[in-house]
């Protein structure tokens, strides 16, 4: 409904789809399928397309960091992670570059691939919840 394409991913972020994340889909009949299909696959949605990039701190430190920089308000979901780990759904501007740094235990900065939205399940077991 928000126009992000999507997909159906593992518990382990893995694609449940063989093409993954170029599979994502807006259409609500491919998504009905995949999800009859795979009932409690978890949401990958391709950030690329969707014109987001997620900015999501790993750790209750790199958390800190950010909020003391300044994050801009937005749409945020706590992850399944533990302590720390949210991600922060940012519209990316149209000059900004499309990438994907992952520094594991620190953050994730992300405009390219995919990442796992709310109300996916993280293989901890703690549910990816919408603040």
């Amino acid at each position: 409904k928000r126009g992000w394409p999507i997909f159906p991913v593992k518990i382990d972020k893995t694609p449940y789809t063989i093409h993954g994340v170029a599979e994502a889909t807006t259409d609500p009949i491919l998504i009905e399928e995949m999800w009859t299909k795979w009932p409690n696959a978890n949401i990958g949605i391709d950030l690329k397309r969707s014109g987001l990039f997620v900015i999501a701190p790993d750790s209750p430190e790199w958390l800190n960091h950010f909020e003391a920089m300044g994050l801009p308000p937005t749409a945020v979901a706590k992850s399944g992670g533990g302590e720390g780990h949210f991600h922060y759904y940012y519209r990316r501007p149209p000059d900004a570059p499309i990438l994907r740094i992952n520094r594991s235990g620190e953050y994730d900065i992300q405009s390219d691939g995919y990442t796992v939205a709310p109300p996916s399940r993280h293989v901890s077991g703690r549910i990816y919840l919408w603040i």
